[in-house]
């Protein structure tokens, strides 16, 4: 024993001394297994904070822990996008109530919530539509009191449109292929701004002066009235519990029972936003968030000059009297005397680093209180269009509740980019047949008396034997033709119109609504909540109690779906969000080739350098070996040296990988791109540290250091005493 502690003594002093006594090669092979091992934690580490950040993102924001969706799906399930940006047929689950009732029976499952994404487009009528709605309304109330006042006043809004729209296809007309389309436009509004329409046309034939604004001047408005989103059908109240970060930022929630749509707020600011004021809020952010400059950012002086071809914007569709209002406050802060509106609000686009904050400042206090911000306002009614699954357009008249957010997400254009609705409407878009849509039409097939009739037996039923529906139509087959003069009972065919001498049939009862009632509120706005449980849905998130354990209960889903035969096929959170959460995947794969590549270049430099020292050390060799020492034990001492020096350069890396992770954790390390926001869970990433990555990376560089020496100690090992005399 006393033997073996001397000798393994020895063997530490005679390395140590070897390390310290070779400086130049011990600095170099040092300092690359330094540079490594704090490569490794820093970027071990920094993934492991990234991956931990973006499944907080994905798992508390939209796809929970686990998600299911069809086993006979063609595509496999992206809910922000495949690496095509596309192919999303992932199937149905027909049967929904089976699904979430097996699966809510697991142990370890908190909630099913049901879901269903497609694209829709957002219809919202343009301000001259409304313009000339309540223009229509004022030309019916003046027939009756012949009190031409309102109409008047709207006739002037509807004049100052007109001029706006001239101005822009006068524009236009010098730059076109095809001027006659815009000669067109301007003739048209020519008639528009005419006092003839008005004082003439109006007054004697309102109808028809009304067609022409709604066929010949509303057309020509393009005024953003139709968007194209996502939109996710779910149980509105079951998402916001069960997703943590989901919040109410304008409005108030769906209620429980109620078709409606929640808005992401980041695409109510991005896309339904009035151009200038979305302009002006960009150039806001760039300023004073990213410390950008107009006097030198080129991008940023475009964005200026787009901002100032804008200005009808401003003013349009507004009513005179808000006009008048918008340019006086103008001119007070500008200290102008122009009445030139288009001169005004150009020379307050127009604006420096120096004006920029306080125009931004009065825009918002001034101006904005008077113009229409948005597209709609959160109360109101819009159109959802959306192509079925067969391919057939559907729509749905729905209220805009509120809009929404996730917290730590706000500026996420990926975590923004879905809206929400209540799941009946959802399977309304997607060309599900509901309840209601199901029992009125049993009503009008039994009143028509329609029959199922098989395909095969189709062609039967219509034009062969005495049970055929051409029965129903009259003809019988021993008087095919009536003579001229007969008296022939009045049933006209289908397809036909009747003579008119023959009575008309009573025309069915339809129920109106009421003339009190706006038109949208005719479709039903509210449904049984009773059909989220069940029904069909395209997907379905699952909320685990204990995250910790996602593959376990996994396993148990894939198990019950083979034993209940659910047809489903299960992802986790990862694999659920596409394209993005196979990114931490990727750059792990290129940091651990990145490390590889500079730990095989270490292995070969302390290799070279080891093989160095073992010629420069022959007579050392050779003497100790004079002297009685072993094969093992020159082995032994050239192990161990490199054990010493990648153990120092070792825990010099850690802790600089270390400090560097700590210091990252103290500032935080900005997210500069939406990408970034979305994949650090908010603005800033702060990294944390832990046990395992430095003992990962320590292992690894010894192990580096270990392979890289046996060669040159084996080499060494065979070096006889003979050669040590002879020197």
């Amino acid at each position: 024993m006393n033997n073996f502690i001397a000798t393994t003594r020895l063997l530490i002093l005679s390395a140590a001394r070897s390390v310290f006594s070779h400086r130049m090669k011990s600095l170099i092979v040092g300092f690359i297994l330094m540079f490594g091992t704090a490569l490794l934690v820093l970027g071990t580490s920094l993934l492991d904070s990234v991956e931990h950040s973006m499944q907080k993102t994905v798992t508390e924001s939209l796809a929970g822990h686990l998600q299911v969706y069809s086993s006979e799906a063609e595509n496999q399930l992206a809910l922000f996008g495949d690496v095509f940006f596309g192919g999303d047929d992932i199937g149905e689950i027909e049967d929904f109530a089976k699904v979430r009732e097996a699966i809510e029976g697991l142990d370890n499952v908190k909630a099913v919530v049901p879901m269903g994404m497609t694209q829709a487009r957002f219809v919202m009528g343009n301000r001259i539509d409304a313009v000339i709605s309540e223009l229509r309304d004022a030309v019916d109330q003046a027939g009756q009191s012949d009190d031409w006042s309102e109409v008047d006043a709207l006739a002037d809004q509807v004049r100052g449109m007109a001029e706006d729209l001239k101005a822009e296809n006068v524009a236009r007309l010098d730059i076109a292929s095809d001027p006659t389309v815009y000669q067109a436009h301007i003739d048209a509004l020519d008639r528009v701004l005419s006092d003839d329409f008005w004082q003439r046309e109006m007054r004697a034939e309102p109808r028809e002066a009304l067609l022409y604004l709604d066929t010949e001047m509303a057309p020509l408005a393009n005024d953003g009235n139709l968007v194209f989103m996502r939109v996710m059908g779910t149980d509105p109240q079951k998402f916001a519990t069960y997703f943590d970060r989901f919040r109410i930022v304008r409005g108030e929630m769906i209620p429980e029972g109620q078709h409606g749509v929640l808005v992401s707020e980041q695409a109510y600011d991005r896309w339904l936003k009035n151009p200038v004021a979305r302009r002006m809020d960009r150039l806001e952010h760039e300023l004073n968030y990213n410390e950008r400059t107009l006097a030198t950012d080129t991008v940023l002086q475009s964005a200026v000059k787009r901002l100032t071809r804008q200005w009808r914007q401003v003013i349009f569709g507004l009513p005179p009297e808000d006009v008048a209002r918008i340019t006086q406050r103008i001119q007070r802060f500008m200290k102008s005397d122009t009445d030139d509106n288009e001169a005004l609000i150009t020379s307050f686009l127009e604006v420096t680093d120096d004006n920029f904050d306080a125009r931004y400042a009065f825009f918002y206090a001034e101006i904005a209180p008077l113009m229409r911000l948005y597209e709609f306002k959160v109360g109101e009614l819009i159109t959802l269009q959306a192509f079925t699954a067969q391919g057939f357009p559907q729509s749905a008249n729905v209220k805009v509740w509120g809009t929404f957010e996730f917290k730590g997400l706000e500026d996420s254009d990926m975590a923004g980019s879905v809206n929400i609705i209540d799941l009946p409407t959802f399977r309304r878009l997607y060309g599900v047949m509901t309840p209601e849509a199901r029992a009125e039409l049993e009503a009008i097939r039994a009143e028509v008396g329609v029959a199922d009739i098989r395909r095969d037996d189709a062609e039967g039923a219509l034009f062969g034997g005495d049970d055929s529906v051409m029965d129903d139509f009259g003809f019988d087959d021993a008087e095919p033709f009536a003579e001229a003069d007969e008296e022939v009972p009045a049933q006209t065919p289908p397809g036909e119109l009747p003579a008119e001498n023959t009575p008309a049939a009573d025309p069915p009862q339809v129920d109106a609504p009421s003339a009190d009632e706006p038109i949208e509120l005719a479709d039903n706005n509210t449904y049984d909540p009773a059909q989220l449980s069940g029904g069909l849905a395209r997907n379905a998130a699952i909320i685990l109690k204990n995250p910790m354990l996602l593959e376990e209960s996994r396993a148990a889903i894939q198990e019950l779906n083979r034993e209940q035969g659910l047809g489903l096929n299960v992802l986790d959170w990862q694999e659920a969000a596409g394209i993005v959460g196979q990114f931490v995947i990727v750059i792990r794969l290129v940091l651990y080739v990145a490390i590889g590549i500079i730990f095989l270049v270490a292995l070969v430099i302390i290799n070279n350098s080891m093989v160095m020292a073992t010629v420069e050390r022959t007579s050392e060799i050779g003497t100790m070996r004079a002297i009685g020492a072993q094969r093992w034990y020159v082995m032994a001492l050239f192990l161990l040296e490199t054990l010493i020096l990648g153990l120092i350069s070792g825990l010099i890396g850690c802790a600089l990988g270390a400090g560097t992770i700590l210091l990252f954790n103290t500032i935080g390390i900005p997210a500069t791109t939406d990408f970034l926001r979305f994949l650090f869970a908010g603005d800033r990433l702060y990294p944390t540290l832990s046990a395992g990555n430095m003992f990962w990376a320590l292992f690894a560089i010894l192990l580096v250091s270990l392979l890289s020496t046996l060669y040159p100690a084996r080499m060494a090992t065979r070096i006889q005493p003979i050669v040590a005399m002879r020197q």
